[in-house]
């Protein structure tokens, strides 16, 4: 009796969701997860989106990372040079004090020492320039946002409307080689369509024309023998492995159809660092686009 009485006095113990205030320990962490993910993104998506984040200029900080990961001695080697080339100044300047001063120093000594430091600061200079911009070139391409001014093109040695240099007519070369000089037209379709163009700039060349660069690209054609159709053209597209990356990112939604040909001018010395559309002329069958010295004319009022 006493132990029926001492059972009878006991509590039950409070089972889950009995309403008792108290939850099921496997219930509670199953949710908390679920909520926090839903408040903040995971970190790793986060990074992603940070990574991913442009610039005003479209670049990325994923675009910079693949650029140094491309090429990992540029950066060291463009602050080395970068470096000789600030002590090369800054002797340079002393050796010019000393000018000034008393000094035992000969005076053949201190004009050595000038030009030495001189030709220093001016080739290591020159060697920081040529590594920036080949970081800005190789930034620009991985970001797909190549400048006209950085397209690779190949002088043709055969040119009828310009004398080209013999130390700038062999070698791959840059279009801004041809802006710093002359009115540039670019002339882009399939090769057999830019034949039929250049045949027609052939007929016309025993007239005077003022100096006008002519830049073909051949959007079907992987190099092999670029002259055998580049025949009246001053320089074609760099035929080389994958040389159409940053052609076809630069010309993006300005592609000609089937039979027809773009035709895009660039004023000389222009900076040629905005999209094609800015140099868009027309597109048209080759035998009714303008030649260029017609472009020129045309289109020399509007730029």
């Amino acid at each position: 009796m006493s132990t029926n009485n001492s059972s009878d006095g006991k509590k039950p113990r409070s089972s889950p969701g009995n309403g008792t205030g108290f939850q099921s320990p496997s219930a509670s962490p199953s949710n908390r997860p679920e909520q926090k993910k839903r408040a903040t993104p995971p970190k790793a998506q986060r990074d992603t989106r940070n990574l991913q984040r442009l610039d005003r200029n479209g670049i990325s900080l994923e675009h910079r990372l693949r650029e140094e990961i491309k090429h990992p001695l540029r950066k060291p080697k463009q602050t080395l040079f970068g470096a000789f080339a600030f002590s090369a100044t800054l002797g340079f300047f002393i050796t010019l004090g000393r000018f000034a001063a008393v000094s035992d120093d000969s005076a053949t000594q201190l004009f050595t020492n000038v030009a030495v430091n001189l030709t220093a600061a001016s080739l290591f200079a020159y060697l920081t320039w040529t590594q920036v911009q080949f970081g800005r070139r190789s930034l620009n391409s991985i970001a797909g946002i190549p400048q006209a001014r950085d397209l690779p093109i190949k002088r043709v040695s055969s040119s009828p409307s310009l004398t080209i240099p013999s130390w700038l007519s062999t070698g791959p070369q840059r279009l801004s080689s041809l802006l710093t000089t002359f009115d540039t037209v670019l002339v882009v379709g399939r090769k057999s369509e830019l034949e039929k163009y250049l045949k027609r700039c052939q007929s016309t060349a025993e007239n005077p024309q003022p100096a006008v660069a002519l830049v073909v690209f051949a959007t079907d054609f992987d190099k092999r023998n670029e002259e055998a159709y580049a025949s009246g053209a001053d320089a074609i597209a760099l035929g080389e492995v994958k040389r159409d990356k940053d052609w076809l990112s630069w010309l993006a939604n300005t592609l000609p159809s089937k039979r027809n040909i773009a035709v895009f001018r660039f004023a000389r010395s222009d900076k040629a660092v905005n999209a094609a559309d800015t140099y868009f002329v027309t597109q048209d069958l080759p035998a009714s686009a303008p030649l260029p010295v017609e472009v020129v004319a045309t289109s020399a009022s509007v730029s």
